[in-house]
């Protein structure tokens, strides 16, 4: 079972913790969205209120292409969008990868990637969210599962770019439905959403501003040794 977000009652899930502080890490979940006209919200890290701090994934249906974009904000907005857009009642995969302060990635079914090397530094940030933005200011509408995050420090390669270049080669996987799980490698969190609200690995668990339980992706788990 999924998490399902009703955007008129502004729900979202949150802890009020950083999973991590900053670059290089990368963000990934399955999303499901009911409306193409708005500003949908996926996973965020940032400060509580102003002054802001952010990065952020998002869906904009509101504007043409209904693109995918990971962003950050730090005085002002610098964003990677992916060259195609998203479907309205579909099951999808979007990942983002923030690099360094002048490299974002993002991509929809582990491909149509966008980049951005605008550069942006990002200060201290104290909570995250799923299915909303920076203070909940905008709230998802939909389905999400399936949510993750990884510090890509843990990973092979001597630049960030190196780093953030091999674990572009899973992302193939996770679009056809692997777990997170098979993916251990600096892995920080992993909210699968089933039901409950626990992180299967780093113990961020969250809680629930509203939203219920909804059918879940096809997900492809790992299998104990029997």
């Amino acid at each position: 079972m999924a998490r399902l977000f009703d955007d008129a009652s502004s729900e979202y899930l949150y802890i009020n913790q950083a999973v991590l502080a900053g670059e290089p890490f990368a963000a990934a979940c399955w999303f499901n969205v009911d409306v193409d006209n708005l500003n949908l919200p996926l996973m965020t890290i940032s400060t509580e209120a102003a002054p802001w701090e952010i990065y952020t994934l998002g869906a904009k249906g509101y504007l043409a292409g209904d693109y995918l974009e990971v962003a950050t904000y730090s005085g002002s907005w610098t964003s990677a969008r992916t060259s195609t857009g998203f479907t309205k009642n579909k099951w999808q995969h979007m990942t983002g990868i923030f690099v360094h302060s002048t490299s974002r990635r993002v991509f929809i079914n582990g491909g149509s990637k966008g980049t951005d090397s605008t550069s942006q530094i990002i200060g201290a940030v104290n909570k995250t969210y799923i299915g909303a933005s920076a203070g909940a200011g905008s709230t998802f509408s939909g389905m999400l599962g399936e949510a993750a995050i990884w510090d890509l420090s843990d990973w092979p390669g001597a630049t960030s770019d190196d780093k953030a270049d091999n674990f572009e080669k899973i992302l193939s996987s996770l679009a056809k439905g692997f777990s997170p799980l098979f993916y251990p490698l600096g892995l920080v969190a992993y909210w699968p959403l089933i039901r409950g609200l626990n992180d299967r690995v780093g113990g961020y668990n969250l809680t629930a501003s509203g939203t219920t339980v909804a059918a879940h992706p096809r997900i492809i788990q790992p299998c104990g040794v029997l």
